[in-house]
C-alpha cells in the first residue's frame, strides 16, 4: 500500500486489474474444484498472484473514490482505524465460519463465498470494536 501512495494508476487499468485478479481465482478455483471433486481454496491464499493482482487493482480503484457524505466518512475512518484489528482477527473468524456447513443455505459457490466474505468482515469488525472498549486491549489494536 506505501508503495501505491506513489505510483498512481488510472481507474481503468485499476478496474482491468481488479477483475484480472477475480476471473482468475473464480477460473482457477472452477479448474482446480472440478479435477479434484472438491472444493479447492489454493487461489485464495494471501500469496497468490491473483490475489495480489486484485488487491493492487480494489486499492487502485477505492484511492481514486472521492467521498462527500460526512456520515459516510465517519464511517470510513472508524474502520480504518479498525483495519490492523480486523486484518489480526479474520483469520480466525474465517476458521470458524469454514467449520460451518453453508453449502445446504446456499448452493451457488459464488454466492457463498460473499456470504462468507460479508459475515467475515462484519464479525471481525464488531470483535474488534468490542475489544477497543477493554483498556489494555485497546493500545494493542
Amino acid at each position: 500500500g506505501y508503495y501505491l501512495t506513489f505510483k498512481k494508476f488510472t481507474l481503468k487499468f485499476s478496474v482491468l486489474l481488479f477483475v484480472s485478479g477475480v476471473v482468475i481465482t473464480f477460473i482457477g478455483t472452477q479448474i482446480l474444484s472440478y479435477g479434484s471433486g472438491a472444493f479447492e481454496h489454493g487461489f485464495y491464499n494471501y500469496l497468490t498472484l491473483n490475489v495480489a493482482i486484485s488487491a493492487i487493482g480494489l486499492f487502485g480503484i477505492l484511492s481514486d473514490i472521492k467521498i462527500y457524505n460526512s456520515t459516510i466518512k465517519k464511517i470510513i475512518i472508524q474502520e480504518s482505524k479498525n483495519s490492523y484489528g480486523i486484518y489480526l482477527i479474520h483469520m480466525l473468524i474465517l476458521t470458524l465460519l469454514m467449520d460451518v456447513t453453508f453449502e445446504s443455505y446456499f448452493p451457488n459457490h459464488l454466492f457463498r463465498l460473499s456470504v462468507i466474505a460479508v459475515s467475515c468482515y462484519m464479525m471481525s469488525s464488531i470483535i474488534v470494536n468490542i475489544l477497543k472498549r477493554i483498556p489494555v486491549i485497546k493500545s494493542l489494536i
